[in-house]
């Protein structure tokens, strides 16, 4: 008899994220091992928009529920018939996506009383000057008042990184029930796909620009990711072996950001290109074709496509601090990250990778070695002895 999983997180497709995303591969894995697997999830897409779609549909085998909410605050809701819908479902397993979340206290209580409740954390500790005023006392409200009991309603509690694992013990988790699983990403970079010649959006189409170093990005193109860093360490190179490198930013932006990054890109006399949002063979073309990927960002509790792009081979350089340390591991870290946000030291990496192709190779192989850890297969393997351990 097929089991049945639950996956309840405020948004998901067409929402664009990287917690949407990974939901979106574990569950596309554990269909094909075999699980019915049930999404109960908000109507509205991250930003707040109605999504134009029905509110039942099966989406790659998944069934997705899309609910009204009775509160939304930020990314934070509380889902309509929540209690009705797992009900009708009944669910072997329940996760629950995002720490401190307003939907998770929804399932504490008769649901995870009746039902295997497993809290995935998604990493929700940044430093406090990268979130507003208000997200910081609802942060300590939660972990001084709510958590010591909240956390010891899950029978599992999992964490993507080590950091993350200490992170939740501090704040009341039971040791034994915290196990760290990372995120997982699309098995497609873990197969020998041929990419062929492709005109990404724009007109961009690479074979124009086979003979020059490519410094890619991809991910959320917003100000908190402070991709003007990448502008100015190109405008700061100076060597006469090519033409400068051009820059691609791929993925959804922010209009007045993306606006804002052009004039800079113009003043600092940077070619850059926009691409807007991929799908993956898109987006694995350009990973085989860049030179670099470069995460500038101050702080990312994870990062997919930092671990994409060491999947692609792609040399990588991260500037952020958090999930990308774990990610990169200690041989990686001492080649591929730039401690202290030192915008100087990023362009003397930059160069230095650009100009030595033996060094670009082995850290492409170091990359992929890496990788290998998240690879969309073993991490289910890790969920089903999980499960099994927890009937």
């Amino acid at each position: 008899m097929k089991k049945t999983i639950v996956h309840i997180t405020p948004f998901f497709h067409p929402s664009i994220g990287g917690v949407e995303k990974s939901i979106e591969i574990l569950s596309m894995e554990s269909v094909k091992k075999g699980y019915d697997v049930h999404i109960i999830t908000s109507y509205l897409d991250n930003f707040g928009s109605r999504i134009q779609r029905p509110s039942f549909e099966y989406y790659h085998k998944i069934a997705i529920h899309r609910t009204k909410h009775l509160i939304k605050y930020g990314f934070g809701v509380l889902l309509n018939n929540l209690c009705k819908i797992i009900k009708k479902i009944e669910p072997n397993f329940i996760h629950v996506h995002v720490y401190r979340h307003p939907h998770t206290l929804q399932v504490i209580g008769k649901i995870s009383r009746n039902y295997i409740t497993i809290l995935n954390t998604h990493a929700p500790f940044p430093p406090p000057n990268e979130v507003p005023i208000t997200y910081n006392f609802y942060y300590s409200i939660f972990d001084k008042f709510i958590s010591p009991l909240y956390l010891l309603m899950f029978k599992s509690i999992i964490t993507l990184t080590e950091y993350d694992k200490k992170q939740i013990i501090k704040r009341g988790a039971p040791l034994n029930r915290v196990i760290t699983i990372p995120n997982p990403i699309s098995h497609i970079y873990y197969e020998n796909c041929t990419c062929k010649n492709m005109v990404i959006r724009e007109n961009i189409n690479l074979e124009n620009y086979k003979d020059e170093f490519i410094i890619l990005y991809a991910g959320r193109i917003t100000y908190q990711k402070n991709l003007e860093t990448i502008l100015y360490s190109i405008s700061m190179l100076n060597f006469d072996i090519r033409k400068k490198p051009i820059v691609i930013f791929s993925g959804p932006g922010d209009e007045k950001y993306v606006s804002k990054l052009k004039n800079t890109a113009r003043k600092l006399n940077v070619k850059l290109f926009f691409t807007g949002p991929l799908n993956e063979l898109e987006l694995l073309y350009l990973y085989k074709n860049s030179t670099i990927f470069i995460l500038p960002s101050f702080y990312e509790a994870f990062s997919l496509s930092l671990v994409e792009a060491m999947a692609s081979g792609l040399p990588v350089l991260s500037l952020a601090r958090g999930g990308p340390e774990y990610i990169l591991g200690n041989k990686l870290k001492k080649y591929c990250f730039i401690n202290n946000y030192d915008i100087n030291k990023l362009t003397y990496r930059i160069k230095k990778l650009l100009l030595n192709e033996e060094l670009r190779e082995n850290i492409s192989r170091l990359c992929q070695e890496r990788a290998q850890m998240f690879n969309p297969k073993k991490i289910m393997n890790r969920y089903e002895k999980l499960y099994s351990f927890l009937e």
